[in-house]
């Protein structure tokens, strides 16, 4: 086994690395991996199933058309790897956490599973999308396999089991189940969609963001005295540039205003329909968290994740576009962006202290170089 199939002990405990044969006796599970063998971030069931499956999926903002395009990309790779073996990656195990997944969850007929992976950072995990035969999605299980991700996975599940016992104004998924494989832990979670598929528009998002909001009570009074600047202490200990950036923020803004938010509220993780609104991947929430956060993060992540903005250039525009409305009662919309930009800071140095990468490493560099920019012009 290479070192890049870092995912096999985890949900093959002592399985093994096998490149398999289409015309060959059949030993282990065969997959297709995507966008190769050597580096695979996702592993789909070399069976037609798993194309149909692809279609199926929800879990993002493409239209139908881009997911319908996509899994006939799915279906050309399941040809391709009849004659390339650089997609082709088997697993030889005693037992997969997908037959421990089906039977834990009590999953009628075959069940199969579509791994993904995602680019190597902190926060890299496991989902798996459980499938049967016809390619219909029985459930989305996300496994923690190092400290950090079991963390962010038991925040997800208390938040999903404690907003289960309320009346919200949008969907969140329900927890199937919990548990343990080998040294990993693992969660399911339902399915979700919405009737009628539509792409929210600003202020669709923003009126979500703020009944988000509302999912803890407020928060407001001096900054120096608030629950965010407590943890952003204790998350920016030994972290040079989020530590300097938190105490020069508590000189420089006294009051604060504080409310719950999703952490990471972007088109991807979200489905609008109608007023049906589905919302996902609750593993950042914060009960105290800058006011606003939600309504900050998509802004800025769009400008800089799809439309390529430079950060600069992002935060410009989004304080002069929240400036135009929902202006917070306790403080100002800069001092809230500001607060928002030591949250992101501190989570991405944190994360760089358990897998470093250049994109992270440039992250980090533009949010403290504009937290210091920002600073020295007020």
């Amino acid at each position: 086994m290479r070192n890049d199939q870092w995912f096999i002990p985890s949900l093959w405990p002592g399985g093994s690395e096998e490149i398999w044969s289409p015309w060959g006796r059949r030993h282990g599970e065969r997959f297709v991996a995507i966008p190769s063998r050597a580096d695979a971030q996702q592993l789909v069931p070399w069976r037609w199933s798993s194309a149909i499956a692809a279609s199926q999926r929800v879990s993002d903002d493409r239209s139908r058309y881009s997911r319908i395009r996509d899994a006939g990309g799915v279906a050309a790779l399941l040809g391709v790897a009849v004659a390339s073996s650089s997609h082709r990656l088997g697993v030889r195990a005693d037992i997969s956490i997908v037959d421990h997944l089906s039977s834990e969850l009590g999953l009628p007929g075959s069940t199969f599973g579509t791994f993904m992976f995602g680019p190597a950072r902190a926060n890299r995990k496991p989902v798996i999308q459980l499938h049967d035969r016809r390619g219909r999605t029985q459930a989305w299980v996300k496994v923690g396999t190092n400290d950090l991700t079991r963390t962010l996975l038991g925040r997800e599940i208390d938040v999903l089991e404690d907003f289960a016992r309320r009346t919200l104004t949008f969907r969140v998924p329900a927890v199937m189940g919990r548990g343990t494989f080998g040294t990993s832990e693992w969660a399911a979670l339902e399915p979700m969609t919405v009737e009628h598929r539509v792409a929210p528009d600003l202020d669709t998002f923003d009126n979500l963001a703020m009944s988000i909001e509302e999912t803890a009570p407020r928060w407001s009074g001096p900054s120096e005295d608030s629950p965010l600047v407590d943890r952003l202490r204790v998350e920016a200990t030994g972290l040079e540039f989020a530590s300097s950036a938190v105490e020069r923020l508590v000189a420089r803004h006294r009051l604060i205003e504080l409310a719950g938010a999703h952490g990471d509220l972007v088109p991807w993780n979200m489905l609008s329909g109608d007023a049906d609104h589905a919302v996902w991947d609750w593993e950042r929430y914060e009960a105290t968290a800058p006011v606003g956060f939600d309504r900050i993060h998509r802004r800025v992540q769009v400008a800089v994740q799809q439309l390529g903005r430079t950060l600069e250039a992002a935060v410009a525009d989004v304080e002069t576009d929240l400036d135009s409305k929902h202006e917070p009662a306790t403080t100002s919309w800069s001092a809230l962006v500001d607060w928002y930009l030591a949250v992101m800071l501190c989570r991405y140095q944190r994360d760089a202290q358990r897998h470093a990468n250049p994109r992270l490493v440039g992250r980090i560099n533009d949010l403290a170089r504009v937290l210091a920019d920002r600073g020295a012009r007020s």
